[in-house]
């Protein structure tokens, strides 16, 4: 691969440089010609992650637990990410409390709005609904819009290719390595194999792109992710997106709508769990909120959160699944949300480019609202903006030592010079961390997270996204279905 991981930081890091030059000047926004203008967009606080409590959890520095429980529940879900929020849902008419460490849930698929349009921090959109995702869409009454294939543009060969058939050269390797995907042998290993063994003979500029799109999806190159990953990438940037209101946060917040209906007191954000112990038959949760430690006693717990918390939070997971974690690297990464109260892209709804361009994905969130016929011009546009870091401890170091003003600025002028002109249309600009939020999909993964699928034990069950071998809106229902069915044996 000619493109590296360092040449890809170093041109993140001239990118940023560049917004340090005072690009934009402090006289505010205008009307122009009947046209809204701004030099200097107001940028928003920083959303997404916050390592204060969680680095106090690792460092071991814990607040003192109190001995006996201020409540009890037959069940505690811990996390409140979509397998939490899932979880909650398949529970719902059941004695549960659901322990939130932000004060909004979602996790990575949380999102907000702006002027009507529902934009994603994270997860933009899922395939056909299938299996027991239908059956959650249905009870949850969602309806995902459906947007064609041919609404995907490439940057690849200094220019920009739209939809997935063509005749050009961009379009003949997207056809052959289609091609290639689709007859590859079912004895060839794809959970142990890299991606890159399976790109040989392809254009550098091509590769290029491949590189860049599948660290947008992984945070990591085509070399460093399994066979199986880069396959499940290229079908689905190649298929019709399946998509809500807010991308994925529209389902987190159906799930939690469905919870926070069926009773009060179901969902407590601002809740920061300490551990999860066995006691007697059940379970034990610490956390503490704004008001103190707490305890809370149940029959069974349901940890939906990342391995890397679950490792730090039961002291009994048993060694193999300490193991399996411990060998887990996690992806960094940003999502900027550029709001515009106009209408300056038109097309495409999803958008890929090639190194060195840092911004390998770009979202326009109200194409849902367009393809549907709920649009308004007054509702003006989003684009939601994706790149990553370097994975592993450097590259959350590195989001979390940015600059919010100057990032807003740099990206903006990368925007303006590979997308539209959008610089003096900018409102304002949403930027959401992500230190650790995803697990790259590495060869030998499926390998390491089968240890943990479907995971219970008598007084605990571990559900995550990750469980089935990699993240996904499929594996997080399907950990919460498993984890909802071990409650309810608790109960027969």
């Amino acid at each position: 691969m000619n493109t590296t991981r360092r040449d890809f930081l170093k041109a993140l890091a001239g990118v940023v440089a560049a917004g340090l030059t005072g690009t934009y000047r402090a006289d505010g926004a205008e009307i122009e010609n009947g046209k809204f203008t701004s030099t200097k967009p107001k940028v928003l606080p920083w959303a997404g992650d916050n390592y204060t409590l969680g680095h106090r959890l690792r460092d071991g520095d814990i607040p003192k637990a109190p001995d006996k429980a201020d409540r009890t529940a037959d069940f505690v879900i811990v996390g409140g990410g979509m397998a939490g929020l899932a979880a909650g849902h398949f529970l719902k008419d059941k004695d549960f409390v659901l322990l939130e460490q932000y004060s909004e849930t979602g996790g990575t698929s949380s999102g907000g709005s702006y002027r009507g349009i529902d934009f994603s921090r994270g997860a933009v959109c899922t395939d056909r609904p299938y299996g027991l995702k239908a059956d959650l869409f249905t009870e949850l009454g969602l309806k995902p819009t459906v947007i064609s294939a041919e609404e995907t543009a490439w940057h690849c060969y200094g220019q920009w290719h739209k939809d997935i058939r063509g005749n050009d050269r961009f379009h003949r390797e997207l056809t052959r390595l289609q091609g290639e995907i689709n007859s590859a042998r079912k004895d060839i290993n794809l959970a142990d194999s890299t991606f890159s063994q399976f790109l040989s003979g392809y254009d550098r500029e091509f590769l290029n792109l491949l590189d860049n799109t599948a660290k947008a999806f992984f945070c990591s190159g085509t070399q460093g992710v399994s066979a199986g990953a880069g396959f499940f990438m290229v079908r689905a940037l190649t298929s019709d997106s399946y998509v809500c209101d807010g991308g994925n946060s529209g389902i987190a917040r159906a799930l939690k709508s469905s919870i926070t209906g069926s009773g009060p007191n179901r969902c407590a954000t601002d809740c920061f769990v300490w551990s999860v112990e066995r006691k007697d038959n059940g379970a034990s949760v610490v956390y503490s909120d704004s008001s103190g430690m707490h305890r809370i006693d149940c029959k069974h717990a349901v940890v939906a959160t990342p391995p890397m918390v679950a490792l730090r939070i039961i002291p009994e997971l048993p060694a193999q699944l300490k193991v399996a974690f411990a060998q887990l690297e996690y992806g960094a990464f940003v999502v900027a949300n550029i709001c515009m109260p106009e209408k300056i892209l038109q097309s495409p709804y999803q958008s890929f480019a090639d190194a060195p361009h840092p911004l390998t994905q770009l979202i326009l969130a109200e194409a849902p609202y367009i393809a549907s016929g709920r649009y308004k011009p007054e509702m003006g546009s989003v684009l939601t903006v994706y790149y990553p870091y370097s994975y592993g401890a450097a590259g959350r170091a590195q989001v979390m030592a940015l600059n919010k003003d100057k990032l807003a600025a740099a990206l903006i002028n990368e925007l303006s010079a590979l997308m539209a002109p959008i610089k003096n249309h900018v409102e304002q600009v949403e930027i959401t961390r992500w230190g650790h939020a995803v697990i790259v999909p590495r060869p030998g993964l499926s390998s390491l997270m089968n240890k943990s699928n479907q995971y219970t034990t008598e007084w605990m069950t571990f559900a995550h996204s990750s469980a089935g071998g990699g993240q996904s809106l499929e594996g997080a229902i399907s950990a919460a279905r498993n984890a909802a069915d071990a409650c309810l044996r608790k109960l027969a």
